[in-house]
């Protein structure tokens, strides 16, 4: 799995919602990384959807995510799931929704709340990717923190990054599915996905 992490500034030229940047930004990683990785030119009429609507271009499957100054990939030949997301405090009614009790009470118990509650939901959500289920699969999926460890059988490997203290980034891929490459872009992509 080839999995990219590009910190994102806004142009001060760009006129759009920051939301859209950054998605046009991931799908200029996206465009690059298959051209570099794979050699296949991206196009949209290349797309397709697996089952739960998992997209594909040939054999490669992708997942990205963006956050306020960061986009994630993971790309590879086979399904995965990635989420990044910058620290941000623990959200009591999202708790309640989509986390159990124990980790409730890691989030509580720890020494830095905003921390451990994202590490947990970028785990949940990069897992929820992975699967195709949403926001079903978070309440299925249970992690300790504590031994950097899945609490219930998903035949998973993960991959956590916590990234200048500021974010944390997740990649999930089936247990041994394939080799690992990890990898900060430097690629300077512009509002009309032009690559300098």
């Amino acid at each position: 799995m080839y999995k990219l992490i590009r910190f994102v500034t806004k142009k001060a030229d760009y006129d759009g919602k920051y939301s859209v940047y950054l998605h046009e930004q991931g799908r200029a990683l996206l465009k690059k990384a298959l051209s570099e990785y794979c050699n296949i030119l991206f196009s949209e009429e290349n797309v397709f959807f697996g089952k739960k609507g998992k997209p594909y271009i040939n054999d490669a499957f992708f997942n990205i995510s963006h956050t306020d100054g960061m986009v994630s990939l993971a790309l590879s030949d086979y399904e995965n799931g990635a989420d990044c997301e910058r620290l941000r405090a623990p959200l009591e009614k999202v708790i309640k929704r989509c986390f159990t009790p124990y980790e409730a009470e890691q989030i509580s118990a720890s020494k830095s709340p905003p921390l451990s509650f994202t590490r947990l939901w970028t785990l949940k959500e990069a897992y929820s990717k992975l699967t195709g289920e949403g926001i079903l699969a978070l309440g299925k999926a249970e992690f300790d923190l504590s031994g950097d460890k899945a609490l219930f059988d998903c035949g998973c490997n993960f991959y956590q990054y916590l990234i200048n203290g500021e974010y944390c980034a997740v990649f999930c891929e089936k247990n041994g599915a394939g080799n690992i490459f990890f990898q900060f872009t430097d690629f300077d992509i512009d509002k009309s996905d032009i690559l300098l």
